[in-house]
């Protein structure tokens, strides 16, 4: 029998959250670039010179390899995922530092609902230039697990499943938070899965 989620605290929920993608990193479940045409062809048309990938998975060293393939022009490429098992790639970059395209696909879904409008002011913080963001509306296929990826918990990998509208409430929001802090606006591209 499963333990019911929403019976946990905000921290044994992260806790739980960091085991079950451990897990899934380490068994090679997120490393597909569903996204990668789509990117670089952003990268192509607005020039950009960096790219933080915010929420990599894995941070595939064969993803970067194949968009420096793809746009050859394109300096950094910036791997960042707080649930990766790699330090390197776990380390957020630098206060201040930012990028001209910051990347977040496939990720918001799986935050925390109390975490997402931290989360999402921080993408608008790294972003010099334009945000581009996927976000699945529906339940995910996998379930969070334990350490050797039995289900552990009633609770599907998207943790946020939500209607366009209330995601759009949530990006005014972080918008506004932004401009109030930084005098200054950054475009954003979502795509809706």
């Amino acid at each position: 029998m499963t333990t019911k989620w929403n019976a946990l605290t905000y921290d044994e929920k992260k806790d739980a959250l960091a085991i079950a993608y451990d897990y899934y990193h380490r068994n090679g479940f997120f490393q597909s670039p569903n996204q990668i045409f789509e990117v670089c062809a952003l990268i192509r048309e607005f020039r950009f010179r960096s790219v933080l990938d915010y929420g990599c998975g894995g941070g595939d060293k064969a993803h970067w390899e194949n968009i420096k393939l793809l746009v050859p022009t394109l300096k950094t490429y910036y791997p960042y995922d707080p649930y990766s098992s790699d330090k390197d790639i776990r380390r957020h970059p630098r206060a201040g530092q930012r990028f001209d395209l910051v990347t977040c696909t496939d990720v918001l879904e799986h935050v925390l609902p109390e975490d997402i409008d931290e989360f999402l002011q921080d993408l608008l913080i790294c972003s010099n230039k334009m945000l581009y963001v996927t976000i699945c509306l529906s339940p995910a296929g996998k379930m969070v697990v334990d350490a050797n990826g039995k289900t552990a918990y009633d609770q599907s990998l998207h943790t946020i499943v939500e209607s366009k509208e209330w995601w759009l409430d949530r990006f005014r929001a972080a918008e506004r938070a932004i401009r109030e802090k930084q005098n200054r606006s950054i475009a954003i591209k979502i795509v809706w899965t």
